[in-house]
């Protein structure tokens, strides 16, 4: 183990896995970031029966929200999401339904959810009155569980009083190896590899774009383009280099 410059202590090893004949190359890219999102779950699941919100709905929302509604037992699996087309996406996958943040703050009342796992990005809003985080916080039972799993290069807020006056449980699942060893993220890597294998999480319909690495502009693109793009996942190709 080493300290890392990022105020975490961090590992030399790595955790692998052999990639069985039944997941194919491209399917088999996901495994890493469904390990990231189960690493979170895991550690803090719903409760049987929660009612759950999922904040954002990129790759990281859609896989979390595939494993709680398809192994947890949840009342309800919902989401929220500024883009429409990765709505669509999030009720192609899972979601109950998929709101867009002002249709949340419209149609949902208070102290709805019992979990709510947030996969958002840097979040910047001129109405902090609709900042999604204490929109989220508002409609969250008091004592309910808020999953931090979205990491920012920026500093984001969040609302002290809300978290004070319901009791807000805010967790995360550590990068820190002392908390969450490198043995741990071996099994998890191991479990994440076959929610994949099984369907749990649709590889097959996550990947969006498949572009060869030869195509050097269009990777260019790609990179300059994949804050906004609509897509869900895209995969460089290294295999015809």
């Amino acid at each position: 183990m080493f300290w890392a410059d990022r105020n975490f202590s961090d590992d030399l090893r790595a955790a692998a896995v052999k990639v069985p004949e039944a997941l194919d190359d491209l399917q088999a890219s996901f495994i890493e970031p469904t390990t990231g999102a189960l690493r979170s779950i895991l550690a803090n699941p719903p409760k049987i029966g929660d009612r759950v919100l999922i904040m954002g709905t990129g790759p990281i929302g859609i896989i979390a929200g595939s494993v709680i509604k398809r192994l947890l037992a949840p009342n309800q699996v919902v989401s929220v999401d500024a883009n429409p087309v990765r709505n669509r996406h999030a009720e192609e996958h899972f979601s109950e339904r998929a709101y867009l943040p002002e249709e949340l703050i419209a149609e949902v009342a208070e102290n709805t959810f019992d979990y709510v796992f947030d996969a958002l990005p840097t979040v910047k809003v001129d109405d902090e009155e609709k900042d999604p985080r204490r929109v989220a916080m508002r409609r969250l039972k008091p004592k309910g569980r808020y999953v931090l799993y979205g990491a920012s290069q920026e500093m984001q807020k969040f609302d002290t009083w809300l978290m004070l006056a319901k009791g807000i449980n805010i967790t995360a699942s550590p990068f820190d190896v002392t908390a969450f060893p490198m043995h741990h993220s071996a099994n998890v890597i191991q479990a994440a590899m076959q929610m994949l294998v099984s369907g749990i999480v649709d590889g097959k319909r996550l990947l969006s774009t498949v572009h060869s690495f030869d195509d050097y502009d269009g990777l260019v693109e790609i990179f300059k383009n994949y804050r906004s793009t609509t897509d869900l996942k895209t995969i460089v190709d290294f295999r015809a280099a």
